[in-house]
């Protein structure tokens, strides 16, 4: 799965998508939002996820608060328990 996490006016946005959508196509469809990182996301289960890789064509790649981020957007979406220590 390929994400792209987004600063806009209100704060951060995270976008998931699959191909064959290219991160550069996913950041066209949110004009006011300026990617900050990107890359693909692992989904391992019990709510914890991996970000790995990057984007060729935003030239970016994850940073170290995406997993933490993602973890945490799926806790409060899917009712899902946070890892320990998030």
């Amino acid at each position: 799965m390929k994400y792209v996490i987004y600063t806009s006016p209100e704060g951060l946005r995270l976008s998931t998508f699959a191909a064959p959508t290219t991160h550069a196509d996913d950041a066209g469809m949110h004009p006011g939002w300026s990617p900050a990182s990107a890359g693909y996301v692992q989904f391992l289960g019990g709510g914890r996820v991996r970000c790995y890789g990057s984007s060729a064509s935003l030239k970016l790649a994850p940073r170290s608060g995406d997993e933490p981020l993602i973890e945490a957007l799926m806790a409060a979406t899917l009712g899902i328990n946070p890892p320990p220590g998030s």
